[in-house]
């Protein structure tokens, strides 16, 4: 089915499969974009409303100084959210880390910045009559994201790499078997060349190659008409030659044939005339 179509077309198809194949690499990239952004989005809600409930526990259960103090012991750290408890009086305070999945390597810079959502940071102030006690930063954290994705896009573009040679070598195939045609065409004028005008080419396929290879077998089959048409007009010209000089020689016969038996005749008589004037004496 492939090969009925023009050559043009299979060029025009294995170019647009590249190009789709860009595409869709640029589409993955948008999608991870707007995932990360979801998630990061969804992360930070979350963790926000865990720190407003907790702080707000703590400020009706236990004294302003303490409350900073508290939330170290009680807030974990949620997934793609950094947590930063910090005491004006004694400076940051230790979070407890979440359950944490498997480490996955860090994506390199250049992919980072490709899918990289904007950094958020939200602060929460432990306040009380007009006493600033410390603070709690909420920040979104997309590394692990972006990492899980980077190594989603390493395995799909691994298949891609590992699968362009052979699209390359289908390309190849594709365009070889489209010009295979041409060199059948450039074999048979070379045999039309050298004089081998019975020369006809058959068994050749495609969309693009069925009016070239009618064309070269009508004008093979032209020169062949013509060569015998030649053939046959050299031979009426040689006929007509010999019937000609047979009748011109026919002619001179009937013309000067008598002519010249009567000059062999007097020939004859004039000599034999004296021998009978000598018997006479």
């Amino acid at each position: 089915m492939f090969d009925r179509l023009h050559l043009r077309w299979q060029v025009v198809l294995c170019v647009a499969g590249l190009r789709a194949v860009a595409l869709a690499g640029w589409v993955m990239l948008e999608n991870a974009r707007n995932a990360i952004r979801v998630e990061m989005t969804s992360a930070e809600s979350a963790a926000r409303a865990q720190v407003i409930a907790a702080v707000g526990t703590a400020m009706r259960d236990h004294p302003p100084g303490r409350v900073l103090d508290v939330l170290s012991e009680q807030l974990v750290e949620p997934r793609h959210v950094r947590l930063v408890l910090y005491d004006s009086r004694t400076g940051p305070l230790p979070v407890l880390s979440g359950s944490r999945e498997a480490e996955v390597a860090p994506a390199p810079g250049w992919f980072a910045g490709l899918v990289m959502p904007p950094r958020r940071e939200t602060r929460l102030s432990i306040l009380d009559n007009g006493r600033d006690y410390g603070f709690v930063s909420l920040s979104t954290a997309p590394q692990d994201e972006i990492s899980e994705i980077r190594e989603d896009a390493v395995a799909l573009f691994g298949t891609l790499g590992a699968a362009l040679p052979a699209s390359a070598l289908v390309v190849m195939a594709v365009i070889g078997r489209g010009l295979r045609p041409l060199d059948t065409v450039n074999r048979g004028l070379a045999a039309l060349q050298a004089g081998d005008l019975l020369t006809r080419i058959a068994g050749v396929r495609g969309a693009d190659s069925v009016p070239i290879v009618g064309g070269f077998n009508a004008l093979s089959q032209g020169l062949e008409t013509s060569e015998m048409e030649r053939a046959a007009l050299a031979r009426k010209i040689v006929e007509l030659s010999d019937a000609e000089r047979r009748a011109i020689a026919m002619e001179l016969h009937d013309e000067f044939g008598p002519a010249c038996s009567g000059r062999r005749s007097r020939r004859a008589l004039s000599r034999a005339w004296p021998n009978d004037r000598a018997m006479a004496r």
